[in-house]
């Protein structure tokens, strides 16, 4: 693993060896570097209001209402770079494998997976890494965004190609940084040109259709790629574009760091425990996936991916988990994150390019419904029917819905076994149910039942109970905020299952519900400040807890 170095970085090299006991975000080989850090700059950070819990965002401090709730329009967070598309994951990473819990842990066949709508790679890391699948495993990723595609194929010909400690390292940044050393861009550059520019002499003229092509990836891994013509020449634009750092760098603060975008930044981080604000306030200003007091003087040539500034890396994995498993400060947020993720990414790169695996993915850009025939075009070698699908929340009744989700993918795609299983995210099902009932979107009676004990939580928080509060004050918002987590998702899950036919489309399609879990549901313990540690630490992942899965298995 990268070794964290002293905090003192414009004068000392040296390995750290001890943490900042005021603000616990960064480290130092000793006691002169930590006095010359201090006074070189580092007092103001230790100091810094935003790690109080009193600290109050600038809508209160100027008594105005916030831009959030004066309905004007979010407008510039997502006009450049990749737009609106969504490139990062919103949800913590999944094993969808789960041997144990259906083939056995001792299974030793093949395994087929189908990620019908992937988003970025984080589950299929995830998956991988969790499972040791003796046979072959062949993965087929789609998505029917080009740009979800194209990086999914630019990663895995990292992870499988560079040596693993480079891989790992080089991939987390043109997955989630901005900006990359320029050596890495340098060697980044010239790896996708050998395995990737015999494809530009086909895409002349304006005509459509697939273009496929085979990439050896490693002695034991390959890629197949029948993907449109319009995604390889997506690719190319994306590879030889060339962005001047300073000019990326404004373009990049124009989005993320826009005045007017002040307090939906400070919305943010208000609804997270204070030691972690800084390492936010800081990812805002660099996007940088580093330890806090990590050297980004190296870090100069442009990404060509861009993200919103509501979209952020932590969402896409289990903060607790990476956060308890850090040896870093601890209240260095994407410093533990940017260790969680090179010890995942170093062990999926030494998975590819071991001789013990046996690894092939296939890549396409479909509409998921589009899935079955599209297959069956493909050669033999593609599988037909498969182990696993995963198809994310296309369940929900804004995207494609369960109903046709089961019809076109569940019966159609699983093996023949009541152990292929069909994984489905319901993400939207509190919304929808209000819409399917008919209420009136202002009144929420579950959010009622939750206020008094989200108050409860609030009040702790804050230290003091504020008798009159205005509805933007910070103790407010965070009761409501808080609600999101404490409703009886049980209760309402029921509803909804019930709302939409839930079982009768089930048996309709010839699958039933093997389980029902809602992994991030906040789980009481009785105990006040471990429960708001956990609360808070839900706000900081990005969830609320009422997201479900649902596995389903032939009859």
């Amino acid at each position: 693993m990268p070794q964290l170095l002293c905090a003192n970085i414009s004068e000392c090299q040296k390995p750290a060896s001890s943490t900042c006991a005021g603000c616990k975000l960064v480290q130092y080989c000793g006691k002169p570097c930590q006095t010359a850090h201090w006074k070189a700059g580092h007092r103001s950070i230790c100091k810094s209001p935003v790690l109080k819990a009193s600290w109050q965002p600038q809508w209160m401090v100027q008594r105005r209402d916030p831009a959030f709730m004066r309905g004007e329009d979010e407008g510039i967070m997502s006009r450049w770079g990749s737009g609106t598309r969504f490139l990062l994951g919103n949800m913590p990473a999944v094993d969808h494998f789960c041997l144990g819990e259906n083939e056995g842990a001792d299974y030793c066949g093949d395994f087929d997976a189908l990620f019908a709508a992937c988003g970025d790679l984080r589950n299929v890391v995830l998956s991988v890494n969790a499972s040791d699948i003796k046979g072959k495993l062949h993965i087929v990723l789609n998505d029917h965004e080009p740009y979800v595609m194209i990086r999914a194929m630019l990663l895995l010909i990292i992870f499988a190609s560079l040596p693993p400690a480079e891989a790992a390292e080089a991939a987390i940044h043109l997955w989630y940084s901005p900006s990359l050393p320029a050596t890495t861009m340098s060697q980044l550059r010239e790896l996708f040109a050998a395995k990737l520019d015999k494809m530009r002499q086909h895409l002349s003229g304006d005509k459509d259709g697939l273009l496929s092509t085979s990439i050896k990836l490693s002695e034991t891994c390959g890629m197949r790629c029948p993907l449109p013509r319009h995604c390889w020449r997506e690719l190319f634009q994306v590879l030889d574009s060339r962005i001047g750092s300073d000019v990326a760098t404004n373009k990049r603060h124009y989005i993320t760091m826009a005045p007017h975008r002040l307090d939906y930044r400070e919305r943010h981080v208000l609804f997270i425990a204070p030691q972690y604000r800084l390492s936010k306030l800081q990812y805002y200003e660099d996007g940088l996936v580093l330890p806090f007091g990590a050297d980004r003087s190296s870090f100069t040539e442009t990404n060509p991916w861009h993200i919103a500034d509501s979209h952020d890396p932590v969402n896409g994995w289990d903060v607790p988990l990476f956060l308890s498993s850090s040896p870093g400060p601890a209240h260095d947020l994407y410093g533990a994150l940017h260790h969680y993720l090179h010890s995942q990414f170093l062990l999926f790169s030494q998975r590819l390019q071991s001789n013990a695996s046996n690894i092939n993915f296939t890549l396409v850009c479909r509409d998921a419904r589009q899935l079955q025939s599209l297959l069956r075009s493909l050669p033999k070698k593609v599988p037909q029917h498969f182990d696993r699908i995963d198809v994310s929340n296309l369940t929900d009744l804004g995207y494609i819905g369960v109903g046709e989700i089961l019809a076109e993918l569940g019966h159609p795609l699983l093996k023949y076994t009541t152990r292929a299983v069909l994984s489905g995210l319901f993400m939207n099902y509190t919304a929808d149910l209000g819409a399917l009932k008919g209420r009136d979107p202002d009144f929420d009676p579950d959010m009622m039942a939750a206020l008094r004990p989200a108050g409860r939580y609030a009040q702790l928080h804050y230290g003091r109970l504020i008798q009159s509060m205005p509805k933007t004050s910070p103790m407010m918002m965070l009761t409501v905020a808080l609600c999101n987590s404490l409703k009886n998702f049980d209760k309402i899950w029921k509803e909804y299952a019930e709302s939409i036919g839930l079982d009768q489309v089930q048996a309709m399609h010839g699958v039933r519900a093997k389980s029902v879990r809602r992994p991030h549901a906040f789980k009481k313990t009785g105990r006040d400040a471990e429960d708001l540690e956990s609360l808070l630490l839900l706000e900081l992942g990005g969830v609320n807890g009422h997201e479900t899965y649902v596995e389903w298995v032939r009859l």
